[in-house]
């Protein structure tokens, strides 16, 4: 009887253990997690300024074309 309550204490403390190491797992996963929200946040910022960025030079180069067909006075 005092053998089986030894051994359900270490099995206890195991499981204890293992649910510690399970929850900072956890948490550096949210942590993570939070982290590629942000970044991803940042990229979709970058990709809609390139984006506006692009828009704005084809419009310059369709202006300058249209200007060169133009003749001149």
């Amino acid at each position: 009887m005092l053998k089986d309550c030894e051994l359900l204490k270490k099995q206890n403390l195991a499981l204890q253990e293992d649910f510690k190491k399970i929850k900072l797992n956890i948490a550096n996963k949210e942590k993570e997690i939070k982290d590629i929200g942000k970044a991803k946040g940042k990229v979709e910022k970058k990709i809609k300024e390139l984006e506006d960025q692009v828009t704005a030079l084809t419009r310059d180069l369709s202006k300058e074309k249209e200007e060169k067909k133009k003749p001149y006075d």
